[in-house]
């Protein structure tokens, strides 16, 4: 760490050039292009990320080879054709010709694979990397997974960024780059799937596009969610089926994915409405009375979480009063707040002593 920093500062800074709003607006830069239309931008970063054995290593395969062939992805993304380089440092070749056989059966796919070799993010190896490209004229490189081809701590912002700086060398010779990521262990509510991604906040900060994959056991569908797209909205998030027909295996698109709230999820949604139409911040004693009312009474523990959860997720602010109690409003609870909080209090004849 001490010799990156000082290899950092030991650095030439490049010389600070700009244009002027003029110039910005005049200038022509072109459509956004894509590499697989409107899911995977060209010339860009992608991170596909996903919990263990959701299918990351054969939806990228299919990815290359719909890439390499130019047919549509899930029959449903048009592509940009061209070379494909993927880099494999999870599997090995005998397990990647198997699933390949069983995707596609085109041989003449202009797909390449590496073996295990051991490649590590460093300037002498992009350096490679973009001899390659030269090479072959790939359009696009493949990475199976982040977590392989770097040593750096993926919790260390400063030392993530640096691998991702290296690997800009290579969007900017218009070639799009597909990493895959692990995901954290879930737990039992996701604040969003983009946090579920292991490692540093920098490394969705640092990709041009996000797509988290879920897999659900019980019928073998895929939930594709974009989470992060810089140079369009995301798209909906869609469902996929993975179906076994006899030696083959396909990803069929059955649309746009509407997912049920659950429980958890109304009751949060009650919550922020009962806050949000409330003349003052409310603490958790008043906001389980409201429930009640409403007809959405819970537990108390049940209430408490719900509330830990919307804070921790930048819905809600909370602010200790002066009796111990906890409030809780949709923005920054002001002094001024508070004060009317307090003079409520002191001249209500049934104050609860212990609001909390």
């Amino acid at each position: 760490m001490k010799k990156y920093k000082q290899d950092e500062q030991n650095k030439i800074p490049p010389p600070i050039t700009s244009v002027s709003l003029k110039e910005l607006l005049d200038h022509n830069y072109g459509p956004v292009t894509w590499i697989a239309d409107g899911l995977i931008p060209d010339s860009a970063l992608t991170i596909i990320s996903g919990s263990p054995a959701s299918y990351k290593t054969w939806l990228i395969l299919d990815l290359a080879l719909c890439v390499a062939t130019g047919k549509q992805l899930f029959g449903r993304f048009s592509v940009k054709q061209s070379p494909v380089l993927f880099i494999d440092e999870e599997n090995g070749l005998q397990l990647l010709q198997a699933r390949v056989k069983l995707l596609h059966d085109d041989t003449h796919a202009d797909v390449r694979f590496t073996d295990l070799i051991g490649f590590k993010v460093s300037a002498p190896a992009i350096a490679r990397l973009i001899d390659v490209v030269k090479e072959h004229h790939i359009g696009l490189i493949i990475i199976d997974s982040l977590v392989r081809i770097h040593s750096k701590d993926e919790n260390d912002a400063t030392a993530i960024a640096s691998v991702f700086e290296l690997l800009r060398a290579i969007t900017k010779m218009g070639v799009a780059v597909v990493l895959t990521h692990h995901n954290r262990k879930q737990g039992k509510d996701q604040i969003n799937l983009a946090q579920e991604m292991r490692g540093s906040s920098d490394i969705l900060a640092a990709v041009d596009c996000h797509i988290a994959v879920t897999r659900n056991r019980d019928d073998d569908t895929i939930i594709v969610a974009q989470t992060k797209l810089r140079t369009a909205c995301e798209l909906k998030p869609f469902r996929l089926r993975a179906v076994k027909d006899g030696d083959g295996l396909s990803f069929v698109n059955e649309g746009e994915f509407l997912e049920a709230p659950t429980k958890s999820k109304r009751l949060r949604a009650q919550i922020i409405e009962i806050i949000a139409s409330a003349i003052l911040p409310l603490n958790k004693k008043e906001i389980e009375s409201l429930l009640k009312e409403s007809g959405a009474g819970c537990a108390f523990n049940t209430l408490k979480s719900a509330l830990e959860y919307l804070v921790n997720g930048g819905f809600l602010y909370e602010r200790k009063g002066k009796r111990g109690a906890t409030y809780y409003w949709i923005t920054q609870i002001t002094d001024d707040q508070m004060a009317q909080i307090t003079s409520n209090q002191n001249s209500s004849p049934i104050g609860d002593k212990n609001p909390d």
